[in-house]
């Protein structure tokens, strides 16, 4: 059974040709399918090589992102290492004094810093230590804390002297010359007035 196609330009040229024209029009037909396959392939290489190209640009974006991110925490940290008042936790002095107060007695800056440390609010920083230390004598200098040695610090006393001080005055009396016995050669005043003459 043949088929009918309807007429147009191509069978009307078509039906002028010979057969051995035929046939080559026909193989130069296929050359041009088969040309347009392996351009279709190429395209079908560069279309990946540009979605390759957009991964990479869109991981690098989300990595620089995080990165910024990173950096305003890193310059957060760092401004709060120097004992500055943290945006969600108290400053350094309000910490180093609720540490003195779990118990008496004197506290080192390396005793108060390895509390902090524990509960993971220690300063952080180059030199923490010397965070500390600095701390501590800024609040004794206020009056807020007392000295009682070296390196030493505790809660003021009720009466707000530093042990130092009240140190270095216990056992003095201002009782008179020194190993003079009181009233000892004190005369005291006249007794019975002076006589009228």
């Amino acid at each position: 059974m043949t088929t009918q196609i309807g007429e147009t330009p191509l069978t009307r040229f078509l039906t002028t040709q010979t057969l051995t024209q035929l046939r080559a029009l026909r193989g130069q037909y296929r050359d041009e399918i088969e040309a347009a396959k392996a351009r279709a392939a190429v395209l079908e290489a560069e279309v990946e090589q540009i979605d390759h190209a957009i991964r990479i640009k869109s991981f690098r974006r989300s990595i620089e992102g995080s990165l910024r991110k990173l950096d305003l925490k890193v310059d957060h940290a760092l401004a709060n290492a120097n004992g500055r008042k943290r945006a969600s936790g108290p400053a350094l002095r309000e910490l180093v004094l609720d540490v003195m107060r779990q118990r008496e007695g004197s506290w080192s800056k390396q005793q108060i810093f390895d509390v902090l440390d524990k509960r993971g609010v220690a300063p952080k920083g180059k030199n923490p230590l010397n965070t500390i230390g600095n701390r501590l004598l800024e609040m004794h200098a206020r009056s807020e804390i007392q000295r009682v040695g070296r390196g030493s610090f505790a809660l003021r006393d009720d009466d707000g002297e530093d042990a130092e001080i009240a140190g270095d005055s216990a056992g003095q009396q201002d009782d008179g010359p020194i190993g003079t016995p009181l009233g000892v050669g004190d005369k005291g005043p006249a007794q019975g007035g002076s006589r009228q003459a």
